[in-house]
């Protein structure tokens, strides 16, 4: 069996995923590379391992769900940190409105009956090229320690210190289906759908 570590996100609109580039780019630390290719910024609302003969299921109720969601707005709040060291990733932290946190708990739901308790290297896209030490911690934690009361919206621009920017209401771009690569990076797409009114 083929195994994959899957992460259901939201991908911003083009001029904040500008932003969060011009953010990276800014970083002295560059274990995260934000890039169009294979390490898209996104909003993570489910994570979780599952096996891959399971992708077109979920990708199909992806599809649903997303229709349910169209117009989505969404608030930058303040600086995200995760705290984990004096050099932790940061990001922008998103609020929690009715909207977003129905779509995560919905978004939980559609993975939770797929999950798989298989933690190796090759759930990870380019897996051989190495992966940081916290990477698989925070998929093993995800559904134990991330969710409902404790799920933290928030775009991870990278690792260090942010300025303060000014706060800011966006529409959701893309609900979308990735496999997760280094430090949980959107990798590899298998599916996205279109959240926005236009």
């Amino acid at each position: 069996m083929i195994y994959k570590a899957l992460d259901i996100v939201i991908i911003p609109p083009q001029p904040v995923l500008d932003l969060c580039y011009q953010l990276n780019a800014g970083l002295v630390d560059r274990r995260i590379n934000l890039n169009p290719i294979n390490a898209v910024p996104h909003l993570t609302l489910s994570m979780g391992v599952i096996e891959s003969a399971d992708e077109a299921a979920i990708t199909q109720a992806l599809e649903a769900l997303a229709t349910k969601y169209r117009g989505l707005e969404l608030n930058f709040a303040s600086i995200f940190d995760a705290g984990f060291t004096t050099n932790s990733a940061c990001g922008l932290g998103i609020e929690k409105t009715d909207d977003l946190m129905n779509l995560h708990h919905d978004s939980v739901a559609l993975m939770r009956p797929y999950l798989e308790d298989y933690y190796q290297p090759d759930i990870f896209a380019d897996h051989e090229q190495g992966l940081g030490e916290s990477c698989m911690a925070w998929v093993k934690r995800f559904y134990t320690e991330c969710i409902e009361e404790n799920f933290d919206p928030h775009i991870t621009i990278g690792f260090g210190d942010l300025a303060e920017i000014e706060t800011m209401s966006f529409k959701a771009g893309h609900l979308a289906l990735y496999q997760l690569g280094d430090y949980c990076s959107c990798r590899s797409l298998i599916g996205e759908f279109e959240l926005s009114c236009t």
